[in-house]
């Protein structure tokens, strides 16, 4: 069968507001696509001149000359189809879909290896003056479905197509094309907090921080679910549509898990802590902290090294260094509650035991899913997408469709877009999963450097020290 595209054009912002249109209507009735005019029909005229001109007079009829112009369907087919077949389903889809409500021009392109069909209607009706809306889900619910009727009636083959939650065709068109949409949006948003939250109740709050509009809602088959329209957005989204991981339930157990998860630069987080003067006669409480030997030992270093500099003029670049080492082992075995040797073993078993499993993940993803060719058709199919996007803000038609006829041949013998969608994927759990090797290894650094003062600390008579209270 065909598969349906649609655009809009919008208002121009200098000179004529309907030069987007004019140049529509212009390019898909040229002589040299259409086999000089054979394969031209529609309601508004037989030029193109004519075509505009009427649909000028409706919009000014109506005193509606504003916003958007018109609207653009590019209907494309699964196999090779002969021009006059494509021409009757264009006239039928016009016929059941805009009837006499709207202006239209329709076209059937056979300068191409494959043949496809152009629609553009007015966005004002000739009946009432009304604009032409697009409803959520009209794209699933009612455009692709008319398509599929009509091809079927003409014996095409059925075209495949995504379905699943329904929505607006420009959003399935944008995912496809790579742009970001609302969804994608909210998807990147919530996964940013929730290493940031303690439960989804913060994070709806957090949300609610960021602009969203939140709300709580159940479903009988799938459970409970969130329900947000971002800050400008004229929709609300529910997280059921989101995919997999973002119900409720989901939510909840991804903060929960992540939480479980040992911080591997949680050392590197710890705030340095600034001496403060307290009078004798303050209601401040005042508390004894008593450190283990073990601590004591850096501490004791540390306060060593601080004092010894307040008596010299100069440092070397060694001694600071020292010190600073020491500070940071001082708070490491401190903010962690590492009291003795065993501690920080196991402490090092832990991350290790970590670090192995994020290498194991690793090597999993490094077998990938594609052989050579495959990524040289993905890379090729990604060169295109970038020349067509740039084709569409220079508004250059013609190279436009030229791109986009490539692509839709990809599209019909490869399953590139999934490709695309894994491999995005995997790039970006590859660099998740080196970030947070990385700071686990460099914890795991700072405890050998610990470990290597062991001997020393061993010769050194290790005394607990008395505090007395005040």
């Amino acid at each position: 069968m065909a598969l349906t595209k649609l655009m809009h054009m919008k208002q121009c912002g200098k000179g004529n507001p309907a030069r987007h249109l004019k140049n529509g209507i212009a390019y898909i009735m040229q002589d040299k696509k259409t086999d000089h005019g054979r394969w031209i029909g529609g309601n508004a005229g037989s030029t193109w001149q004519e075509v505009y001109q009427t649909m000028l007079e409706t919009k000014q009829e109506f005193g509606k000359q504003n916003g958007r112009q018109g609207y653009h369907f590019v209907i494309s087919f699964k196999e090779e189809a002969a021009p006059e077949e494509v021409y009757k389903v264009l006239e039928n889809f016009c016929r059941e879909y805009l009837g006499e409500n709207y202006d239209y021009v329709f076209s059937v392109h056979t300068d191409s290896t494959h043949v496809h069909g152009h629609i553009i209607f007015n966005s004002v009706s000739r009946i009432d003056g009304l604009k032409y809306h697009y409803k959520n889900g009209d794209w699933e619910k009612s455009i692709q479905p008319l398509t599929d009727k009509i091809c079927n009636k003409y014996g095409f083959e059925k075209f495949e197509y995504e379905g699943g939650e329904s929505r607006d065709y420009g959003e399935w068109k944008r995912e496809q094309e790579g742009k970001r949409t609302w969804r994608e949006q909210i998807r990147r948003d919530i996964d940013s907090l929730i290493p940031e939250v303690k439960n989804t109740d913060e994070l709806c709050r957090r949300l609610i921080g960021m602009g969203y509009h939140v709300r709580q809602g159940n479903s009988r088959e799938k459970g409970a679910y969130l329900t947000l329209r971002p800050e400008g957005g004229r929709k609300a989204i529910r997280t059921k549509s989101l995919g997999k991981g973002y119900m409720l339930k989901d939510l909840e157990l991804r903060i929960k898990s992540r939480q479980a998860k040992v911080e591997g630069d949680a050392s590197f987080q710890i705030p340095r802590i600034k001496s403060t003067y307290i009078p004798r006669n303050s209601s401040i409480e005042r508390r004894t902290f008593y450190p283990s030997a073990y601590q004591y030992y850096y501490v004791r270093k540390f306060c060593e090294n601080t004092v010894l500099y307040q008596y010299q003029n100069t440092r070397n670049y060694k001694d600071i260094r020292e010190t600073e080492n020491l500070a940071e082992a001082c708070r490491y075995l401190l903010r962690n509650q590492i009291r003795s040797e065993a501690d920080l073993n196991r402490r090092k078993e832990t991350l290790h035991g970590r670090i192995l499993g994020l290498e194991a993940q690793k090597g999993t993803l490094y077998q990938d899913f594609m052989t050579g060719d495959e990524h040289k058709i993905l890379q090729k199919y990604e060169n295109l997408e970038s020349k067509r996007s740039q084709a569409e803000k220079d508004y250059q038609e013609d190279l436009w469709e030229n791109l986009d006829d490539e692509m839709s041949k990809i599209e019909r013998q490869y399953p590139v877009l999934q490709w695309k969608e894994q491999e995005q994927q995997r790039r970006k759990n590859l660099q998740a999963i080196n970030k947070e090797r990385w700071a686990l290894i460099r914890e795991e650094k700072l405890l050998d450097r610990i470990q290597n003062r062991e001997a020393e600390a061993k010769e050194v008579k290790i005394c607990r020290p008395t505090i007395v209270r005040r």
